[in-house]
């Protein structure tokens, strides 16, 4: 992990590219306060999950999920049959 780690986070212009395209999500707490995001990119032609994360402080309470449910919808509307994720199996 230390080699994912170590890349350096996306830049404002390429996050502000993102959001005006419509594939960066975020997800706020009841204060409206953001809590996690998901990016979404073009791999293959398929939408693919680059990117989805959660403060722990307010995991288990379904921000994931509707970030994900969230890509699956733009996916869907987008013409996309699939849509791919990769993550790894030791990280909690």
């Amino acid at each position: 992990m230390d080699a994912v780690a170590a890349d350096p986070p996306p830049g404002l212009l390429e996050l502000e590219r993102e959001r005006r395209i419509g594939r960066i999500w975020v997800s706020t707490d009841e204060e409206d306060q953001p809590v996690g995001y998901l990016r979404l990119h073009i791999v293959d032609g398929a939408p693919h999950v680059e990117q989805v994360s959660v403060d722990p402080a307010h995991s288990r309470r379904g921000h994931g999920r509707a970030l994900l449910e969230q890509a699956q919808h733009w996916a869907t509307a987008s013409g996309a049959h699939r849509m791919t994720l990769t993550t790894y199996r030791h990280v909690p």
